[in-house]
């Protein structure tokens, strides 16, 4: 993917702009979440309630919205050191193309209300933020493609049962799941995490949750 160069516009908008977005800092994501959830609630069954919670989520994508906007300012490349942890969870919870679009609508609609209802700065926050959607997106394929084309690969997710749970310390269980299906599974590297999608007794919303894969 070519280095995406901003227009002149947008660069002055978004250099202008860019200060009152760090003043706001994660009272930004704040309203943004809680702006996405009131109109898309069925999203809570893919965001971690409990980092939404405790504020996790709302910090992590302040500084990446702002770490991103700098670079792309700079006429750079977002950096793997950047996305390579974003790419990797959003993958880990089938995060889909269209769901950019969604986030896209919700972060114009924050800074419409917090910031500027200046059409020029939302054209230009609009042509960052596609920049940022359109080098995930191209990153996150990459991932679902090469685990899809592994012996034993899959894309999306994939029914399991738990086949054997053992105590392996005081304070961890080891799980072992086999694949419904039947069908092989594609190799894994010891200490690589999965996602296991639960709905708890109780449980208002179907949860992700993160663990470590070890090697038998």
């Amino acid at each position: 993917m070519a280095c995406p160069i901003l227009t002149s516009t947008t660069s002055e908008v978004v250099t202008k702009t860019l200060p009152l977005v760090a003043d706001l800092g994660p009272k930004f994501t704040s309203h943004f979440y809680n702006r996405l959830f009131k109109a898309n609630p069925t999203l809570l069954n893919v965001f971690n309630i409990s980092n939404q919670e405790k504020g996790f989520q709302q910090k992590s994508l302040f500084n990446f919205i702002a770490n991103s906007s700098v670079c792309f300012l700079g006429n750079e490349h977002l950096p793997d050191s950047l996305t390579s942890t974003v790419t990797h969870k959003h993958c880990a919870l089938n995060v889909q193309p269209e769901h950019y679009s969604i986030v896209g609508e919700h972060i114009l609609g924050t800074i419409e209300d917090m910031m500027t209802k200046d059409t020029r700065a939302l054209a230009s926050w609009g042509e960052v933020y596609g920049n940022i959607a359109d080098t995930l997106i191209e990153r996150e394929e990459a991932l679902y493609k090469e685990t899809d084309e592994k012996e034993g690969g899959w894309r999306g997710l994939r029914d399991f049962i738990v086949s054997k749970k053992e105590l392996v310390s005081n304070s961890n269980m080891g799980v072992s799941f086999k694949p419904v299906d039947g069908k092989q599974i594609c190799d894994y590297t010891d200490g690589q995490y999965t996602t296991i999608w639960a709905h708890g007794k109780n449980w208002e919303y179907t949860q992700p949750r993160h663990y470590t894969l070890t090697i038998p």
